[in-house]
């Protein structure tokens, strides 16, 4: 084995210092310096500076430690047998980190950025299709009610020959689906083929904001809406909740506005499948059917606790609930199931749920060129317990057990 020693670039001891630095700026900040919202949520807001010995040993050793990561990456970049990604090493190291906590904690890069806060924010600007790949064709599955592909007539089983004259053969799934979504306003041309007619068609559809609904009902009505009652007769409402996304309390207060307008005497929301999402639409839609009371509280190494308790305005409790979960149903599913349970609010049936009691933040990396998306807390039910699986500590006490006999 040859080995050579290598000395320190230029490029090192220029990192080295402005590293140095930045370590020494860390002591004396505040929440006040960070004026992103996504890192309030990880400092105290009475932050002060602390002079003694502890912080500045601390210091020193994450400042060795970030030189050692210099080091590296200088060493790998300027000596390795094959020239190498820069950006390819960071993700690299990145993820090495991640790993070394738990499952949930992740760093999305720039190239998935967009997708990932489009699952977020159930929208995007598009034409509205579900598509699926038959034999390398791109076949829609289903337009989405009211989408600029609805209203343009295509229909299920059209297959998408190109677009914008751009053949899809060979074409990934994730390349057709990029190809399709776009600025809003602008106009995207499809040349389609119908194998039911064996005829094809060329279309141009124009881009607008598709919002995707995370509340679907029960079956489909004539005009392609959805009914929410699963039992006219006996005015039983069917809600089945895909995600807890930014839209999703009020998907629900209206569906829930409308059933009660029409004498509903029970409603039942599923849950199965569902793998959660945003901690503030679990609250708000567990605050929509619990009077009073705790619906979870939240509490981290790095983040003081938090308390949410029911408030009595607008609460919908004068009809029974069942909720349906699985094993997949997690984390906000699991808040929800948790709270209305806990308030003997709503029966649960189905599946013990999956275990996740575990909060992330998302943290805007890179001036929102990439995310961070960090465990930072773990929530606590109105009983006090925590659901999480592996904080369990090999006790039978995780996830959102069905009620006895269901």
């Amino acid at each position: 084995m040859a080995l050579r020693i290598l000395p320190p670039s230029k490029f090192t001891a220029l990192l080295t210092l402005l590293l140095l630095g930045w370590t020494h700026s860390l002591q004396g900040q505040t929440a006040a310096d960070y004026p992103q919202a996504t890192y309030q949520a990880l400092l105290q807001d009475d932050a002060t500076t602390d002079t003694s010995e502890k912080p500045q040993q601390q210091d020193e050793e994450l400042y060795a430690l970030i030189k050692l990561l210099v080091d590296t990456l200088d060493q790998i970049d300027r000596n390795y047998v094959k020239e190498v990604d820069r950006r390819e090493l960071i993700n690299g190291a990145i993820q090495g980190m991640l790993g070394k906590l738990d499952r949930h904690s992740n760093y999305i890069p720039p190239s998935n950025v967009d997708s990932f806060k489009s699952r977020v924010e159930n929208e995007f600007g598009g034409i509205g299709i579900r598509i699926r790949n038959d034999d390398g064709k791109p076949t829609i599955i289903t337009p989405m009610f009211g989408s600029p592909a609805y209203k343009a007539g295509i229909r299920p089983g059209d297959v998408i020959l190109s677009i914008n004259e751009q053949t899809t053969e060979g074409k990934s799934p994730n390349d057709i689906v990029n190809a399709l979504k776009g600025k809003i306003g602008s106009k995207v041309k499809l040349a389609l083929h119908t194998p039911s007619s064996n005829e094809s068609a060329t279309v141009e559809v124009e881009r607008s904001l598709i919002r995707v609904k995370s509340v679907l009902g029960a079956e489909r009505n004539e005009d392609d809406s959805w009914n929410y009652f699963l039992d006219e007769k006996n005015k039983i409402g069917y809600l089945l909740v895909t995600n807890f996304g930014r839209h999703t309390t009020g998907e629900i207060l209206d569906v829930v506005k409308g059933l009660k307008s029409k004498g509903v005497k029970g409603l039942i929301v599923d849950l199965r499948y569902n793998p959660g999402g945003l901690l503030s639409a679990a609250i708000q839609i567990s605050d929509m059917f619990v009077k009073e009371g705790r619906i979870v509280s939240t509490e981290g190494r790095a983040t003081p606790k938090r308390i949410w308790d029911a408030k009595a305005a607008g609460t919908f409790d004068d009809f029974p609930m069942a909720i349906l979960i699985n094993q997949f149903s997690a984390s906000a599913s699991e808040i929800l199931s948790a709270c209305l349970q806990d308030h003997e609010r709503a029966v649960i049936v189905g599946q013990r749920s999956f275990g996740k009691g575990s909060v992330q933040n998302l943290i805007e990396l890179e001036d929102g060129k990439s995310v961070l998306k960090l465990t930072t807390a773990g929530y606590f039910r109105p009983s006090g317990k925590n659901i999480d699986k592996p904080s369990a500590d090999g006790s039978d006490e995780w996830g959102v057990s069905p009620n006895n006999g269901f």
